[in-house]
């Protein structure tokens, strides 16, 4: 979480260095097949619990982005540039299809971050505007 909420910042910061500005956030959770239920209560399931998976952790990678802007009192863009696209697809994207063993099977349970940068700033430095900021400082 910390990594990247550091490499969003550092996209603010330093466009250069990190392939340009992340514009926005997707994440992506993921449920291990619940073979103990079966046919629409297991969707069910299996959709709910990646959906909060997703949620969880966009909660905690939003509060890790708000307090490393805070530690480095670096400016954040205006508004909520960052709210989180959230997404659950269930048990539909399995890593281990057959998993043998739990260690397999916790694979499946997973959370993918998608950091959107925008490049078009790199193009034309020197003269980019920095959008309106908002700032830490007191």
């Amino acid at each position: 979480m910390q990594d990247a909420a550091k490499f969003v910042i550092n996209s603010l910061l330093k466009p250069v260095m990190t392939g340009g500005i992340v514009m926005a956030v997707r994440i992506r959770g993921h449920h291990d097949q619940d073979l103990q239920k079966t046919g629409k209560t297991r969707l069910d399931l299996e959709q709910k619990v990646s959906e909060e998976r997703a949620k969880q952790v966009a909660a905690a990678l939003m509060k890790a982005i708000k307090a490393k802007a805070f530690l480095l009192e670096a400016p954040l863009p205006s508004g909520e540039p960052f709210e989180p696209v959230i997404e659950g697809v269930g048990a539909t994207m399995l890593l281990k299809r057959n998993p043998a063993n739990e260690q397999e099977r916790s694979l499946n349970r997973r959370v993918d971050i998608f950091l959107l940068r925008d490049w078009e700033p790199l193009t034309q430095l020197p003269t980019f505007d920095v959008p309106p900021q908002k700032s830490f400082k007191t």
